[in-house]
């Protein structure tokens, strides 16, 4: 199975307090790649979406291997690992020449125009590898780390994306 690529430079306005790239923006690098894939033809999927069809990201993981800053070009690859019946598993992978920075994995779901699941055209499932998807972040199974935190936080309407999804926020 083929992967598509392309490049990306990372940009000073993404850096944070320790001038360093952020997890939350390779979730948008890895968005960026999907939407490049998209657009070139990779995937095949600008006639679906022109047709009221959405790809929607069901759920991501991210493993971080290491951190970069600014004005790094990363090499983002992407490939589809599996192809249910409506949903499709995919792999990517952002490298500093041979040295991996970060890798991803998606599962995202079909919708027809009304919303509903949709089966995948045989072209995207054609797209698929023969193996699966190793798995990037294992569940815990035992009880929350003591190093673990959360915070409560209100969603604005200037944090939803085009398909009113609060993934993309700042």
């Amino acid at each position: 199975m083929e992967s598509h690529k392309c490049e990306i430079l990372t940009r000073g306005y993404e850096l944070d307090r320790a001038s360093l790239i952020p997890p939350v923006i390779f979730f948008r690098y890895m968005e960026h790649l999907r939407w490049v894939s998209a657009a070139s033809g990779a995937m095949d999927l600008m006639q679906l979406l022109s047709r009221g069809y959405l790809l929607v990201v069901a759920g991501q993981q991210l493993h971080l291997h290491r951190q970069v800053g600014m004005g790094v070009r990363l090499e983002a690859s992407m490939k589809v690992n599996h192809a249910g019946r409506t949903s499709l598993t995919l792999s990517q992978a952002f490298r500093e020449g041979d040295d991996l920075v970060a890798q991803g994995q998606v599962a995202a779901v079909l919708l027809d125009p009304t919303g509903a699941p949709a089966p995948l055209p045989e072209e995207l499932r054609a797209l698929a590898g023969a193996e699966p998807a190793p798995e990037l972040c294992p569940r815990l199974e035992a009880a929350r780390p003591d190093e673990t935190w959360s915070w409560p936080t209100t969603v604005r309407p200037s944090d939803l994306d085009l398909y009113n999804h609060a993934n993309q926020s700042s």
